[in-house]
């Protein structure tokens, strides 16, 4: 289950089935994303480009979703808790980014395209490494004030966001929760009190 989940490919028409703006990041195959974390950190010059460029800029919310290391987690999860997600800002007058899908992506290209169109918080869904017995579980990053560079420690993060364990419905109200409290304290991760 988890070789199958690592190396499963999310469906070439997925982004732009489901109204997402396409990125990819410097890895350039399944193999390099593995063999190459830092690859998968950086967007290739295209896609920074279509970001600076063609992005919303200064959103209150900016929503990244992305393969990670299980596509399965974002094509079954990610866009039922978009969906949900942005009604909830809608509801809260936080402003949303332009919805995003980067192909072989790491954590840390939520800093690169929340910096990019100055987010006042970066968020990324992206599938979890599999293990015990899940090959489909979606995590969630969130980072206030997002900095190329950040560190792991000042994101918080939701995991376990499939059927048997946060319901995509359900982890976009949690996250929405985590949102209010992070532009209460203006921090994320571990200085955030919770």
């Amino acid at each position: 289950v988890a070789k199958d989940a690592v190396y499963a490919e999310l469906p070439a028409e997925f982004a732009n089935a489901n109204g997402l703006v396409p990125l990819s990041t410097k890895a350039k195959s399944k193999e390099e994303f593995l063999l190459r974390p830092d690859l998968g950190r950086q967007l290739d010059e295209a896609s920074l480009k279509v970001v600076q460029e063609k992005a919303i800029k200064n959103p209150d919310i900016q929503i990244t979703m992305a393969d990670g290391l299980s596509s399965w987690a974002a094509e079954r999860y990610a866009v039922p808790m978009v969906k949900e997600l942005v009604k909830l800002c809608q509801q809260n007058n936080y402003s949303v980014g332009t919805l995003f899908c980067v192909k072989y992506a790491r954590i840390a290209i939520q800093d690169v395209i929340g910096e990019a169109v100055n987010a006042k918080i970066s968020i990324i869904l992206l599938g979890e490494r599999p293990g015990l017995g899940s090959g489909d579980s979606l995590s969630n990053y969130m980072v206030y004030g997002p900095k190329v560079g950040i560190v792991n420690a000042k994101k918080s993060m939701i995991s376990n966001i499939h059927p048997l364990g946060h319901k995509p419905e359900d982890a976009a109200k949690l996250t929405m929760e985590m949102f209010k409290k992070m532009f209460e304290q203006k921090c994320s991760g571990v200085d955030l009190h919770v």
